[in-house]
């Protein structure tokens, strides 16, 4: 019952369990309406793994980057100003290549409070586009 009060007022298309896709894509994941508990589970006893999640920023927020000698070294957004202590990448930010050329360049970065964030550069303009929790 909550499930389909959920799909009238979202919309039948933004109510499912998540899949993650095994693409690097901006928005990796489907929602599958089909895995959806029915109520009549049973309770698991095995140990459950650790699980990395990330949330998506609403709009992507901007970021300014200071980038020095092939390093991402700073990073100031209207919600905080902060050293980059680690970061992996660049990756492409589609795996679809073979559709259209590469646009964005992505990050994950790690900054001197502990957070962890999505970084991208889009022609010359830098964005966070979520935070791992």
């Amino acid at each position: 019952m909550t499930v389909n009060k959920l799909k009238k007022l979202v919309g039948e298309d933004n109510v499912g369990l998540p899949v993650i896709l095994d693409q690097r894509i901006t928005e990796p994941f489907v929602l599958d309406p089909q895995l959806l508990p029915k109520g009549i589970e049973t309770t698991n006893t095995e140990p459950r793994r650790p699980t990395l999640a990330f949330t998506y920023y609403r709009p992507p927020l901007r970021a300014e980057v200071i980038y020095r000698d092939g390093r991402l070294v700073f990073v100031r957004t209207r919600y905080f100003d902060a050293y980059v202590t680690e970061y992996s990448g660049v990756w492409r930010g589609t795996s679809t290549w073979w559709d259209r050329p590469w646009k964005t360049h992505q990050w994950d970065i790690e900054i001197e409070d502990g957070g962890i964030y999505r970084l991208c550069k889009i022609s010359k303009e830098w964005l966070l586009l979520g935070e791992y929790d």
